[in-house]
């Protein structure tokens, strides 16, 4: 679509460069941060993000310790978090430990002037409906929607916000296995 467009003449530019406000550079946004336990799922989350790119699968997914315990499909963030609120739920599934993590970041190679993920405060609503401990997204990468309000909402429900640079945890997780 962007490229039809570029040909009939028109300039498509992405709303991070309308508003750069909207991306986050990296850090804790709020007032709790993720443990120890988290990181490893966060670590894990990016690992599996980048693993999937080339495939065009998700922007998001839901990290429990190290195991991944859902993938965004079409069905966008929202609709994947409300699937991981219903887990176990049925009458031959326990219920997950909460804790998890929600990872959200651009797949690598992806045209960020159409599609960039994007969190708010009805990301946290959701994650915390699904009993996640935190959020982690792709800093500079992750379009942050009504961010005042997202870290309210985060800080109330005892969640964690932070940024990350999806590289730098890749590598620190590189490192990690060397040793």
């Amino acid at each position: 679509m962007v490229g039809l467009l570029e040909e009939k003449g028109h300039r498509v530019i992405g709303a991070h460069a309308i508003a750069p406000e909207l991306l986050v550079s990296g850090g804790v946004l709020g007032r709790h941060a993720p443990d120890m336990q988290a990181l490893g799922a966060i670590r894990t989350g990016f690992r599996c993000l980048a693993d999937l790119s080339p495939y065009d699968i998700g922007q998001a997914l839901v990290v429990l310790g190290e195991r991944v315990t859902a993938i965004e499909g079409a069905e966008g963030t929202d609709r994947m978090l409300v699937r991981v609120a219903g887990l176990g739920r049925g009458w031959f599934m326990r219920k997950p430990a909460p804790g998890g993590v929600l990872v959200k970041s651009a797949k690598a190679g992806q045209e960020r002037r159409v599609d960039l993920p994007a969190v708010g405060p009805r990301t946290v609503k959701r994650a915390a409906a699904a009993g996640l401990s935190g959020i982690a997204i792709g800093a500079g990468q992750t379009l942050v929607v009504e961010r005042e309000a997202m870290i309210e909402e985060a800080d109330r429900r005892g969640l964690f916000l932070a940024a990350f640079d999806p590289a730098m945890v890749l590598a620190d997780g590189q490192q990690e296995s060397q040793s």
